[in-house]
């Protein structure tokens, strides 16, 4: 089946879909291994660790694509992907929604931010008019060679704006035909605000990084949310990574306790599928 069809599938059948952020094909993998059924290939994810810099738009189309391709080829499950603002005008959102369709990623969104964008953690960002995204949100639609292709509507009018602005746009935006819509910044963030606002909008609603407001993916069910996801995997790992090196340069060794926690070289190499390599090696 394919993946686009499967992302549909999932829209229709599941009351919230976990989406966890992917920073490469191993994490990607990890996620699909332990039993989620979609990876958001997210731009923080792709700035820090394609590029090393932060989120603040500074990852190209052919960097996005090129990583979305690679991972697309490790799992069997949908990957939705982080377009930004689309790079550009509206030919140039046409040309990402194309190119990442044509990569294998089953949807992605894109933003109302001005050019460059940056992430909402690094103070309020500024938008577009509703308008002029709508023109690009128009040109992302009519790139879609198939229609199962998912579109999300990213609008980050909360946070400088109001509340009221972002429900506007968040109203036309799904009436112009996006499938789901991401409200950032100046959102509520407590249950029952994050209910009325959701009923209010009407719309499909994902949210991202939520789990450290201390609400439980039971509790986005119960609020309406269809999609959330969250970069604490890529937190995670560079915590890890971080501490095991600091011990290693600090003592010259690193504990017997840290082997107990980590792949070994043969259980990493099963995880990345060796002996399928192994027997085509042979076949061929």
């Amino acid at each position: 089946m394919k993946k686009t069809k499967m992302f549909r599938e999932l829209l229709a059948k599941e009351k919230i879909i976990v989406a966890p952020a992917a920073y490469d094909c191993l994490s990607a993998m990890i996620i699909e291994r332990v039993g989620f059924k979609l990876i958001f290939l997210s731009g923080f994810c792709l700035s820090a660790s394609a590029l090393g810099t932060p989120d603040i738009g500074l990852e190209t189309r052919t960097e996005l694509v090129t990583l979305a391709r690679n991972m697309v080829a490790s799992v069997n499950i949908p990957i939705f992907a982080d377009a930004s603002t689309g790079f550009g005008g509206p030919a140039s959102v046409y040309r990402t929604v194309r190119e990442l369709e044509q990569a294998g990623v089953a949807g992605c969104l894109i933003e109302d931010q001005t050019i460059p964008p940056k992430c909402s953690t690094l103070g309020p960002p500024s938008v577009i008019p509703m308008e002029e995204f709508l023109i690009k949100l128009r040109a992302a639609i009519e790139a879609r060679e198939d229609d199962d292709f998912v579109l999300m509507a990213r609008t980050d009018a909360a946070a400088t704006l109001g509340i009221e602005e972002a429900l506007r746009r968040g109203k036309a935006y799904r009436e112009a035909g996006a499938d789901i819509i991401l409200p950032i910044g100046g959102v509520p963030k407590d249950k029952e605000g994050l209910r009325q606002f959701i009923k209010a909008l009407g719309a499909p609603v994902s949210v991202p990084s939520p789990f450290s407001l201390g609400l439980t993916v039971k509790d986005y069910e119960e609020i309406g949310v269809k999609i959330v996801s969250g970069l604490e995997g890529l937190y995670a790992a560079a915590k890890a990574v971080t501490d095991v090196y600091t011990e290693l340069k600090t003592t010259g060794y690193i504990k017997e306790e840290y082997y107990h926690r980590s792949f070994a070289i043969p259980e990493l190499a099963k995880f990345l599928n060796l002996e399928k390599w192994t027997n085509l090696e042979r076949k061929y």
